[in-house]
């Protein structure tokens, strides 16, 4: 009978070696990311547009200034309920968010999600690279970049490093030329991305890589 290994991310080790996916709008909420961590895998909030199927906003405000401020104030409020929901459910499991650099409200999602003791931070949409800033009172959040290619891996892993003397907890790997729901690359297209030949600091950022982990989703 095959046996999974565990996952360790960070400070954090899964039973399985399962990170369930961010879906947006509501989808990849509290109930199902305290499931999956219940059963031993990671369980992750996609902090997608929460606010919009809340209490938080009225999509009838007629004033556009005030109904896109709302939209915002409810993204945050929205996101700390589910957070608690989803701890509340799943007590000692592992949890984490999904935010898209490319949302307008990332800094506040972000530092909304460490604030209220999640697990690890997942982010792409973008090149995180703010990412350590936003949480650097919060060293026990694992930080996940999702990239599509061994360039994106290494500039965020040099800069992290210059800047913020930090790198990634892993990384997920996406493949951009194939789409089926979640983007994925198999092994053999990872390139040189598991063996990161680029010098620095006398360390190879193979060992790095390896050391991190890398999580093909």
């Amino acid at each position: 009978m095959l046996t999974l290994p565990s996952l360790q991310i960070g400070q954090h080790t899964a039973h399985y070696p399962i990170i369930q996916g961010g879906m947006g709008i509501r989808i990849s909420g509290a109930n199902l990311a305290a499931a999956v961590a219940n059963a031993g895998g990671i369980g992750v909030i996609s902090a997608v547009a929460l606010g919009l199927n809340s209490p938080y906003f009225d999509i009838n405000q007629p004033n556009i200034s005030k109904r896109r401020e709302q939209f915002f104030e409810a993204n945050r409020l929205a996101l700390i309920d589910e957070i608690r929901e989803a701890r509340n459910l799943s007590p000692n499991g592992i949890l984490g968010v999904n935010v898209m650099v490319a949302a307008q409200d990332y800094e506040t999602l972000v530092r909304t999600s460490a604030e209220q003791g999640i697990n690890l931070i997942i982010s792409g949409a973008g090149l995180p690279m703010q990412l350590p800033e936003f949480t650097a009172d919060y060293p026990e959040v694992a930080l996940v970049p999702i990239i599509s290619s061994t360039r994106a891996a290494r500039i965020i892993c040099r800069k992290w490093e210059r800047n913020h003397g930090r790198l990634p907890d892993a990384l997920i790997v996406e493949n951009p030329n194939s789409a089926g729901g979640h983007l994925g690359a198999k092994l053999e297209e990872l390139g040189d991305l598991r063996s990161c030949t680029i010098q620095e600091k006398g360390l190879q950022k193979e060992q790095k890589c390896e050391k991190k982990g890398v999580v093909v989703n």
